[in-house]
């Protein structure tokens, strides 16, 4: 499996094969980020790695990129999402581990909640954004918890949770075997004075 430190990313879609040399897959690579996402830097940026993974196109197997600059990502992430069309099948991803996957999926479920209710919430890297708050997914507590306040909300004015804004039924998968249909509760710690959606069975 591979893990990631912030510095990695998966590219979807390239026409290649499993078993090309490094130097070929980092050659490709290059091509496109300078071709398909426009990044005038690509021939010159430091790769650190390059390597072909199994995917569910054979002729397409996934590019694995180990940058030695987390800014580097940051930029081509951004040249993704300017460049790339919706329809071209081919897709720039963060290589986030497993665990950050789940939580990921778990966070983009209750995002979907939140912007049917009118919030503003997004996902980055494994924390949710709602209005002015942050939250993560605890596995310990199998909960998504307050762990924070925004800096800056742009020109709206922070705006705090409701109960009725996190009382909605939803349903999320906890692994790949099972999927247990969850109510998020308000509740207060005192003690510790932090806000936590506690998932019930139902």
């Amino acid at each position: 499996m591979a893990t990631s430190n912030g510095k990695k990313l998966r590219m979807q879609g390239i026409p290649g094969h499993v078993h090309e040399s490094r130097i070929a897959t980092e050659q490709i690579a290059r091509q496109f980020k300078g071709n398909d996402l426009k990044f005038d830097q690509a021939r010159i940026i430091e790769i650190d790695d390059a390597r072909r993974d199994k995917s569910s196109n054979p002729t397409k197997p996934t590019i694995l990129l180990t940058f030695s600059n987390s800014e580097d990502i940051s930029t081509i992430m951004q040249k993704a999402k300017e460049n790339l069309q919706g329809n071209s099948g081919v897709y720039v991803q963060y290589d986030y581990t497993d665990r950050v996957r789940r939580h990921r999926k778990i966070l983009g479920e209750r995002m979907l909640i939140e912007h049917q209710q009118g919030n503003y919430s997004s996902v980055r890297h494994d924390k949710l954004i709602i209005n002015d708050g942050i939250y993560k997914y605890s596995d310990n507590a199998q909960s998504i918890e307050y762990i924070g306040r925004r800096q800056s909300y742009g020109s709206r004015q922070p705006t705090q949770l409701t109960r009725t804004s996190i009382t909605q039924s939803w349903t999320t998968n906890l692994n790949s075997h099972s999927a247990i249909r969850m109510k998020p509760m308000l509740t207060e710690c005192c003690r510790t004075s932090r806000t936590v959606i506690t998932a019930h069975k139902i």
